[in-house]
Order: structure tokens, then sequence, then C-alpha cells
């Protein structure tokens, strides 16, 4: 049997973000802000585009996603947003 369920969890990008981004003050020893704080920085900020670009594919409006269960052969299939 195959059936679908969509899941709506309010902010789970910025959750799944927070969970992969450092601050860059705990990665240095610097007072200030230092060229490589300025790498750290510039790196949390393209990891963030990175997820928010990716899971567009898959998470509508930030926070809904739709999970495709197929009880004959023990799987559960993420659906990309076009194919809903």
């Amino acid at each position: 049997m195959i059936f679908t369920l969509t899941f709506k969890t309010p902010d789970v990008i910025d959750q799944a973000y927070d969970q992969v981004n450092y601050d860059p003050q705990t990665q240095c020893d610097c007072e200030d802000i230092c060229v490589d704080c300025s790498r750290l920085i510039e790196q949390a900020e393209d990891n963030k585009n990175e997820i928010s670009s990716f899971s567009k594919k898959f998470v509508e409006y930030g926070e809904c996603i739709t999970i495709e269960f197929d009880s004959d052969l023990g799987t559960a299939t993420v659906l990309p947003v076009k194919r809903r």
C-alpha cells in the first residue's frame, strides 16, 4: 500500500540551518572580526544559501514536507514540491 503524509513544521529550514551553522567567534581567538572570522562568516552565509536553495525542492513555504510511504517495499520517500 502506498500513502502520503504532509507534515507542517514551522521554521524547519531555520532550525536546519541552526544545526549546521557555527559562530565564527567560537572558531577564532581574535577579539574583533579578523580575516579568518570574515572567511568563516562568508562560509556560514554560503551554507545558509545552499540549505535554502536545496530545501526548496522538497520543502514548501519553508515548513511543509510530503513523504510517500510504501508499506510493501518498506520505503519512505520525500516528494519534490513539483510532484504534489
